[in-house]
């Protein structure tokens, strides 16, 4: 399992992964795209974005 903090609102995201490569694969996904496949991290990276 891991925690994702979001630092503008102090909103935790809990997480696991499983499978071959585990949390490496998962953390890498998230490097590769801000937001790892999950839709409603995607969804805040996205809002994020529009701020920038």
């Amino acid at each position: 399992m891991y925690v994702i903090t979001n630092t503008d609102n102090g909103k935790l995201y809990v997480g696991s992964a499983t499978g071959r490569n585990g949390i490496y694969q998962r953390w890498k996904n998230y490097i590769d795209n801000g937001h790892g496949g999950n839709t409603e991290l995607s969804k805040l990276v996205e809002q994020q974005e529009k701020r920038t």
